[in-house]
């Protein structure tokens, strides 16, 4: 946009300078001149179209603007999910409607790509009619121009008139001059022609522009129409539902069990967690805690004769270690996919040896993101979502290991949210940090809720109970308790919670 600004300030001062030259030249009757002008301006406002159309063909949407629409689609996708986890227990009947419903959100996400779409035309167009308007401007000028020379071709006509039979040479003289003047009025009128020329081409773009705000305003109207379906499809179903708010689900593990060879790690887990809020698990060293949070997203993979018995369904659509769809066998998912939307922040901090630019950008160059105004886009963001823009935005290039222990976590973070997942995996992320920067971890931690489920590892009771909406309570490979924060830590049902929670061992 300040591209465009410069250019169009640039381009008036050359306008209004060559009005001046014309006018000067106008005193002094040099109609030649003028014509030559009147070509030269011709020719900047040609390069003016084809430059102010290169602009507009690449001119990026700002930040703002795009944040805001990736925002506002993010809250449509999210409504089409809403009733997946009960999507089975509905009647016939209210699966249809539930199809409808995603149908319908399908549908306005489609039509604020297009409004979107629409607005950056209507733009375009409006400024080509700014365009066409500074040249209505100068076409005034050719008028006053014209004028001056049919009166000079009118003297030069009495002046032939009035000659005597004998003077052939001044007859002669006057002839030609009269050709050159009529030549001179034929071209100041084919450069006046401009004006109507311009007329017609903004009527053009006007009624172009009312057809892009009619299709627009159509656009809004139906995305109103579907909203309002979908509230009424939205209550009924609801009125059939006995379903929670949290009965939304990140993972739902059903009979998990895990061995390292011979060792029996986890028996017999099941435990449904919810969406965007933050789960802490607790317990012992050695309880399986941190066996249980990289079961999540296959990490355990790569240990010898790691075995895992039991389901963990994920987005109530995957089964994770089936690789496919509980709804649709023939829908699957790639593990690397899977891992992309199940991010996975370590103990230690662990950049890699490159630049912070790089560290953020490594996973999106890997998934085949080429574009570089998108990379830098996503990277700002993903710093900035981290709480850690301010403090590296003016050398980017530095080396990530020159950070400090708790930059060197947020910029992890950044790194695990950069492709935008659905879930992050804390294994214990403060317990290297000094109290300074574990409080700055732990207040990212209650920012990135918003948008993300986290579930967090960690020895800490009194983080627990300040980050936490759930807490999961693990004790020799079982899942003894888990219930609200405030719950578990304030009324233990279960006898081992509670010597735990008072220190009697751990």
């Amino acid at each position: 946009m300040k591209d465009k600004n410069i250019y169009y300030q640039n381009f008036t001062k050359s306008i209004e300078d060559k009005v001046s030259q014309i006018d000067l030249l106008k005193k002094e009757i040099n109609y030649e001149k003028i014509i030559l002008e009147l070509h030269d301006l011709n020719q900047n406002l040609k390069d003016l179209k084809t430059n102010l159309n290169h602009i507009l063909k690449h001119d990026p949407l700002n930040d703002q603007e795009i944040l805001k629409i990736e925002k506002e689609i993010a809250k449509l996708k999210d409504l089409k999910t809403k009733y997946q986890v009960n999507f089975f227990n509905l009647n016939k009947k209210q699966k249809e409607l539930f199809k409808i419903f995603g149908n319908n959100e399908n549908l306005i996400i489609k039509n604020e790509q297009r409004i979107l779409f629409l607005n950056e035309e209507i733009y375009k167009l409006r400024q080509k009619i700014n365009a066409f308007n500074n040249l209505k401007e100068l076409a005034k000028n050719y008028q006053e121009s014209i004028k001056k020379q049919q009166k000079i071709i009118s003297n030069l006509k009495n002046d032939l008139s009035n000659i005597k039979q004998h003077q052939e040479i001044k007859k002669y003289n006057l002839k030609q001059e009269l050709k050159k003047a009529k030549l001179y009025k034929n071209d100041l009128l084919k450069s006046s022609k401009l004006k109507d020329q311009n007329n017609k081409n903004i009527l053009k773009i006007e009624q172009k522009i009312e057809i892009y705000k009619k299709l627009r305003d159509d656009l809004k109207n139906e995305n109103k129409f579907y909203q309002k379906l979908n509230k009424k499809i939205d209550e009924s179903l609801n009125r059939h539902k006995n379903a929670k708010i949290d009965d939304k689900y990140s993972f739902i593990v059903k009979n998990l069990n895990v061995w390292y060879d011979q060792k029996h790690a986890l028996y017999d887990i099941n435990i449904n967690i919810p969406k965007n809020k933050i789960i802490a698990i607790i317990g012992p060293s050695g309880c399986g805690k941190s066996t249980f949070l990289r079961t999540l997203n296959r990490i355990n993979d790569s240990i010898p004769k790691f075995r895992v018995r039991g389901k963990i369904i994920f987005d109530d659509e995957y089964d994770i270690y089936k690789l496919k769809s509980i709804h649709n066998p023939y829908k699957k998912i790639e593990l690397t996919d899977l891992r992309t939307k199940i991010g996975m922040i370590f103990q230690q901090p662990n950049p890699f040896p490159m630049s912070i630019r790089k560290n953020v950008s490594f996973s999106l160059k890997v998934s085949g993101i080429k574009n570089k105004i998108l990379i830098e886009r996503l990277i700002k963001k993903a710093l900035k979502q981290a709480n850690l823009w301010d403090e590296v935005k003016s050398n980017l290039k530095a080396i990530a290991t020159s950070l400090s222990g708790g930059q060197q976590q947020r910029l992890c973070i950044a790194r695990a949210i950069v492709q935008q997942p659905e879930v992050l995996l804390m294994d214990e992320p403060t317990s290297a940090l000094d109290p300074k920067s574990s409080a700055a971890i732990e207040k990212l931690i209650l920012e990135l809720k918003k948008s993300y489920t986290i579930i967090i590892v960690t020895h800490s009771m009194q983080q627990a109970q300040r980050v936490s909406d759930y807490v999961a309570f693990f004790y020799q490979g079982k899942l003894i308790e888990f219930r609200k924060t405030d719950q578990l830590f304030n009324d233990p049902k279960e006898k081992e919670t509670k010597n735990y929670l008072q220190g009697k061992f751990g």
